[in-house]
């Protein structure tokens, strides 16, 4: 059953709401949603050729959805994708959207172009692209708005976006994982727009080589995963690249301190490295810039060779003495050796500092240093990481190994979240136990809701967890094992 409109109607709805539980089909009439009114359709959304369609309310849309009206405005209105089966977007025309929320499980199927002139908000379901030719266009203003993409809900194909002197952060991935990859548009250097899309595959074996906006070498880049970046119409776009690692297509062990942006020139055919700015954040997550760029193509996280030490270390170890971590190390030839700074993490990847110890200035003799961290509380950390970072008397650096050193306790020892806050949906935390058992992991809102728990078998000593966080800004999570209860604050 259809519920047709046709050319000789002229429908307004004025501050109501209708709901329409078959088909709307609207053939050559002028409809109108006036703002405050709410239009919910069950089945599925027809806009017909010399239709007028003029959204100024709020429209929901539990079907598929076909326009083929030449539309040129979006009327300031509200569009909702929701319904519980795969959901097609298609017609001959783009849908001019002012502000869309997606929220489908059962995802999306873009056979069409969508424009989008305010916001999208994702809040649940995958919307993939058939074609490269059909693709989400965030025009001038508009942005990705909460909910955000998240892994369950990000675009998977191709974005353009227009506009100049703003941030974009790509809502783009594979359908899998969420992928973004943000620039920052530079003053008249976005005219046409720039198309990104995510591959999770090698951009091709090429030379490293000189020709990038920073002239050091690369010595390395992801081979499992590249962004491509395209202006449209060969229009000049300029701006600053960031890539984000999440440790998913990112074997990468090296330190943060030595990543890159890496861009596959296709002017030079070889990777060029595009920024001195060094990465931020830990192995596991973090974020690299790259400087302004204005050539395009693939581009990907690398590498470039770590700086040589300006001592030469021969020892590095550490042990427990008293309670307490005590760390001692062993240098020779420290002509140019300033200072050592010592760096703590309870997991290994976000580091602080904790100490410094002034260099001998030894040239050949075999230097002994020891520096004691000490413990105030067992319970508050079960593992704990050290490294030396070693200065040069110019301020050049670089790191040692990381030792860790491993609570020999009777009590069961269970660490803080770590990143927190979080930078995706999963936090990471460290747990001792003293034999392997059953514990029941429960996870509360603030107000004390109960929002998900789940029960893991423990194995004797070190245990590194990973659970999901689905409640946004704090949450509780409480770990239990026969009468021991422990809390933990998590921020997403």
């Amino acid at each position: 059953m259809k519920n047709i409109f046709s050319k000789t109607v002229f429908l307004i709805l004025i501050l109501g709401y209708i709901q329409i539980q078959a088909q709307f089909y609207n053939q050559g009439a002028e409809v109108t949603i006036q703002a405050g009114a709410t239009v919910t359709v069950e089945g599925n959304f027809e806009n017909d050729a010399g239709s007028n369609f003029k959204n100024s309310g709020t429209i929901v849309i539990k079907k598929n959805v076909t326009n083929n009206q030449n539309m040129s405005n979006d009327f300031g209105g509200y569009w909702i994708f929701n319904g519980n089966t795969l959901q097609k977007i298609s017609g001959t025309a783009p849908i001019w959207i002012n502000a869309l929320n997606i929220n489908n499980p059962a995802g999306f199927l873009l056979q069409n172009s969508l424009i989008i002139n305010k916001q999208m908000e994702f809040s649940d379901g995958i919307m993939n692209e058939d074609l490269s030719s059909n693709t989400v266009i965030f025009n001038k203003n508009a942005q990705p708005a909460a909910p955000l993409p998240t892994d369950a809900s990000h675009i998977n194909g191709g974005v353009i976006k227009l506009g100049e002197s703003q941030t974009f952060k790509y809502p783009i991935g594979n359908g899998i994982k969420y992928q973004p990859i943000e620039v920052a548009f530079e003053d008249n250097g976005n005219e046409n727009g720039l198309l990104a899309n995510y591959y999770a595959i090698d951009a091709g074996t090429a030379p490293f080589g000189s020709g990038g906006t920073e002239t050091t070498l690369l010595n390395k880049y992801n081979t499992k995963e590249f962004w491509d970046l395209t202006p449209i119409n060969n229009g000049i776009t300029k701006g600053k690249i960031t890539l984000f690692w999440d440790s998913y297509n990112d074997s990468f062990a090296d330190l943060v301190s030595q990543r890159r942006v890496a861009h596959l020139a296709t002017a030079t055919g070889k990777w060029q490295n595009e920024g001195s700015n060094a990465g931020v954040g830990t192995i596991a997550n973090g974020s690299v810039q790259s400087n302004i760029v204005t050539n395009w193509s693939p581009f990907t996280l690398g590498t470039v060779a770590p700086a040589a030490l300006p001592v030469r270390l021969l020892a590095f170890n550490g042990n427990k003495v008293n309670g307490n971590n005590v760390l001692d190390w062993a240098t020779t030839e420290e002509k140019n050796a300033s200072h050592f700074e010592i760096e703590k993490s309870i997991d290994g990847k976000a580091f602080e500092k904790i100490g410094k110890v002034e260099a001998s200035f030894a040239t050949n003799e075999n230097i002994k240093y020891e520096f004691v961290d000490y413990i105030k509380s067992l319970n508050e950390e079960s593992l704990s990481y050290y490294r030396l970072k070693i200065v040069d008397l110019d301020g050049k650096f670089d790191y040692s190994k990381i030792i860790n050193i491993l609570y020999n306790t009777d009590n069961d020892a269970i660490s803080q979240f770590y990143p927190n806050p979080l930078i995706s949906d999963f936090a990471n935390i460290n747990i001792v136990a003293t034999q392997k058992d059953e514990w029941f992991i429960n996870h509360f809102d603030t107000m004390g809701k109960l929002l998900n728990t789940e029960t893991k078998v423990l194995e004797k000593g070190l245990n590194k967890l990973t659970v999901a966080v689905s409640q946004k800004g704090e949450s509780i999570f409480q770990f239990q094992n026969g009468n021991k209860i422990v809390s933990r604050k998590v921020i997403r």
